[in-house]
């Protein structure tokens, strides 16, 4: 189960406030697995966590723009394939596929840890050495 520590930190309270809020949707989704083996329970968390996803990537997009973030095209991309994923995996629970609880968690533990820590952790660099945020 992954859990946010700074190392996560892009700088932006709302961006921080937004993923601490997604990882702890990941943990809720870890720590009742078991019954998240009932499909309609699973789509009601990854209705959930899609609603929030969407209003986060579109808050982060709508920041980078403002910034001039010279990778944008790239995390509109990133973003875009993770809502297909999360749509995809919303299919899978409304047709009850077996196994989607674990599917959609290693998913998720992936997609947060590599996207903050490799694309969004790039985006705080931006930042700093544009002078908009302070050099740690």
């Amino acid at each position: 189960m992954i859990v946010w520590d700074e190392r996560f930190s892009v700088g932006v309270k709302k961006l921080d406030e937004q993923h601490q809020e997604l990882f702890k949707m990941v943990g809720d989704l870890s720590e009742n697995q078991d019954s998240t083996a009932d499909s309609e329970l699973l789509r009601e968390v990854l209705e959930r966590m899609s609603r929030h996803a969407e209003d986060h990537l579109t808050t982060e997009e709508r920041i980078m723009m403002e910034y001039g973030y010279p990778e944008y095209a790239s995390q509109v991309r990133e973003h875009t394939e993770f809502k297909t994923k999360t749509a995809r995996f919303r299919t899978d629970a409304i047709s009850g596929k077996s196994g989607l609880a674990r599917e959609v968690l290693d998913y998720l533990e992936s997609w947060l840890t590599n996207h903050i820590l490799e694309s969004d952790l790039r985006f705080k660099d931006f930042l700093i050495d544009k002078g908009f945020l302070p050099k740690v």
